[in-house]
């Protein structure tokens, strides 16, 4: 079973909440899933300590939109800045670039 495909069918085509270890467990086991709910959910310590991590760096890099992307953690850029889609390679790889030779590495 493509586990990752029932859970995103469950949540957006047949609108049922996995919220909260009960709805989790029930549904596990009515898929017949043979895995216990900390491989399904992993560790949620681990969970709250990346979602505490990326909220940092949320504040830190002043984050608004989405995608955004921070280069060598100077630069910062977003989909908007870009404009047309077709010069994001182009304008990470210079980013990229100037990062590394200001950490005195050169592509």
């Amino acid at each position: 079973m493509d586990l990752h495909g029932a859970v995103f069918k469950a949540i957006h085509e047949e609108s049922i909440s996995l919220k909260g270890d009960d709805n989790q467990i029930r549904w596990i086991s009515e898929k017949g899933l043979s895995i216990s709910s900390e491989e399904f959910f992993g560790d949620e310590r681990a969970v709250d300590e990346r979602i505490r991590q990326a909220n940092a760096l949320v504040e830190r890099y002043g984050v608004v939109v989405t995608p955004t992307l921070v280069i060598g953690g100077n630069y910062l850029t977003t989909g908007g800045m870009i404009g047309r889609s077709e010069r994001l390679p182009l304008v990470l790889d210079a980013l990229v670039d100037k990062a590394l030779l200001m950490q005195g590495q050169g592509r």
